[in-house]
């Protein structure tokens, strides 16, 4: 009777570890990705030439962009 009851309880010990465990792992390698047009620290709005197809300001470097207002 007795190693019923410390076998159930063992189980459930386990199975609550196991999902501890699964759960940290999920939550300490789960990584957002950023959308390609999310803007960058180095592409900042503050600074560069006016790209007219994006309405940014750039670099200047966007081979299919426009940089006079024409």
């Amino acid at each position: 009777m007795r190693a019923g009851i410390f076998s159930r309880a063992a189980h459930a010990l386990w199975a609550v570890a196991t999902g501890m465990v699964a759960t940290f792992v999920a939550l300490t390698t789960e990584t957002e990705d950023r959308p390609d047009d999310e803007r960058r620290v180095h592409d900042s709005d503050f600074s560069g030439e006016m790209n007219y197809r994006t309405g940014r300001l750039d670099a200047g470097t966007d081979p299919y962009g426009w940089y006079d207002d024409e």
